[in-house]
């Protein structure tokens, strides 16, 4: 397991002047934290915007205002009966399906009231992932077309390149509980047999027990109230742990698109 190490913020201009070594950190620690930043939403808009300008991301524009979403976690059923360690919202990637992919997330926590072991962030580097998988696995993915079997159908690649460094990415939903997210409909451009699809399936579950009992190569984020994190969540299957009530944890999040076309 492995901990965030966070960077007291030096301020926007300095962090603005310094855009080459910023990309560096989060190509190589996949998650940069700035603490006691205490930004407003126009300063992490501003911040958002100039630091995917440089790094490639696209910001999704509404009502001439950068688009972002507040959470607090108040419609999750465990909110209030998990503890510290308890997994309260389950690991997942941001919509893998997407067509246009979610690459980077800011993440402005504004309100944190709780003891710092409550509400932690738990990360996974899903490329780490795909190299620790075998090579049999590693050559079998690629060819595969998963279909989605929650919210609306789509059709995709479990494996796709990152943006910026081209090492495959596993990119896959986890289930919560025994429920079954992805039909494999093709391999190699040809129906899938039973013995393809039984491989798929082992695949996944194999995915699926080491991204949630296996900690050795799980980050880990403590908060504090004022953090600022930038995710390359294009990569990074996560999870937050329980122990606090919504009202004492809160932060702005913004995505960061590949295509300057925000349709998904």
């Amino acid at each position: 397991m492995k901990y965030t190490e966070p960077i007291e913020f030096p301020g926007m201009d300095a962090v603005v002047n310094n855009l080459e070594f910023y990309k560096d950190k989060l190509l190589k620690e996949s998650v940069i934290v700035f603490r006691n930043a205490n930004l407003t939403y126009e300063e992490q808009s501003h911040l958002h915007k100039v630091m995917g300008d440089y790094f490639g991301w696209y910001t999704y524009i509404r009502d001439q205002k950068v688009d972002r979403y507040i959470e607090n976690h108040e419609k999750r059923e465990l909110v209030n009966i998990s503890k510290s360690d308890d997994v309260m919202v389950g690991w997942h990637m941001e919509f893998p399906e997407y067509q246009n992919s979610i690459l980077a997330g800011t993440w402005n926590m504004t309100k944190f009231k709780t003891d710092s072991e409550n509400g932690k962030t738990y990360f996974l580097d899903a490329s780490l992932l795909y190299k620790l998988i075998p090579k049999e696995w590693q050559e079998f993915l690629p060819d595969c077309i998963v279909e989605t079997i929650y919210g609306n159908t789509r059709s995709y690649s479990p494996i796709r390149a990152h943006w910026i460094t081209n090492e495959p990415v596993i990119r896959l939903m986890l289930p919560i509980g025994n429920e079954v997210l992805y039909s494999l409909i093709s391999y190699k451009g040809e129906t899938p047999t039973v013995e393809q699809k039984q491989m798929f399936s082992k695949i996944f579950n194999w995915i699926d027990d080491y991204v949630k009992n296996n900690d050795e190569n799980r980050i880990v984020h403590k908060w504090q109230q004022g953090d600022l994190l930038f995710s390359d969540i294009f990569k990074l299957m996560h999870a937050v742990t329980g122990g606090f009530d919504p009202e004492d944890r809160e932060f702005i999040g913004i995505w960061g698109y590949a295509n300057s076309d925000i349709g998904r």
